[in-house]
Order: structure tokens, then sequence, then C-alpha cells
């Protein structure tokens, strides 16, 4: 059996996530060798302060990933977080 090779890192976290986000990463070598995601729980209106932190304090270019864009070495890639579910009668969506 050959051992599946790792293609991404990808980090979750809520708020918290933020401090300890911005010790993990700046440890990582600039030539880490995968392209990181950072899945930080926070409001859209804080998204580009968000990404300006962590360009801040990275070595890497802070981008948010596109759909069926492929994930690039020296990238720290912030999704825009989805807004909540809208409301219906039976519920909200999802």
């Amino acid at each position: 059996p050959h051992a599946q090779r790792i293609k991404i890192v990808a980090i979750g976290a809520s708020w918290g996530g933020i401090d300890a986000a911005s010790k993990i990463l700046p440890a990582l070598p600039s030539n880490f060798p995968l392209p990181i995601v950072l899945f930080q729980h926070h409001r859209v209106s804080t998204h580009n302060r968000l990404s300006a932190l962590f360009a801040s304090r990275t070595k890497w270019q802070v981008v948010p990933p596109t759909h069926r864009q492929p994930l690039a070495l020296g990238h720290l890639y912030v999704p825009t977080p989805c807004p909540p579910p809208l409301p219906t009668p039976s519920g909200p969506l999802t």
C-alpha cells in the first residue's frame, strides 16, 4: 500500500485561533512545501483586516481562494466567510 501524499495544510479555528495562528504561521519557513488554508471564524466585515493581519505576520501572499483555482506554494489562503443561512418559515436554509 502506498502512503497518501499530503497536498495542503488546513487550519480551522474560532476566535481564539487568530492568536494561535499568529504564533504558528510565522514560525514556518518561507519555503514551506505545502499551500496553507486558514479557515478562521470571522465576520465578513472583518475579512480585509484579517487578511492584512496575516500578511504582516507571515512570509506568504495572503489571498482568498477562488473557484477552481489551483492552490500554490508560498500562499496563505483565507476564505471569505459565508453569511449565515437565511431563515424560512420552516427553519433555516442549509
